[in-house]
């Protein structure tokens, strides 16, 4: 099945570096299941949301994660949609 990346998925897919951009278009084109980017760049502010949360044990103001950065560095985060 030839699955595509929604607007939402390109938008936070293009926050990313571009090694994972890439990574993830060659994952979707081989992919039997449906997948979409739920984040890219995250925002400070969003970073102290989940440290207060305690989803997070860094901060981003003192202690930076990859996601901090912009373009995005770290992993690109998947949300897999079973069919």
């Amino acid at each position: 099945m030839n699955y595509v990346f929604g607007k939402r998925s390109k938008e936070k897919l293009a926050q990313c570096h571009a090694d994972l951009q890439l990574i993830a278009n060659e994952a979707l084109k081989v992919s039997r299941m449906d997948f979409g980017i739920s984040e890219g760049h995250r925002t400070i502010e969003k970073q102290q949301e989940y440290f207060h949360a305690g989803k997070s044990k860094v901060d981003g103001i003192k202690i930076k994660e990859k996601n901090n950065y912009q373009p995005k560095q770290a992993r690109a985060s998947l949300i897999v949609a079973r069919r």
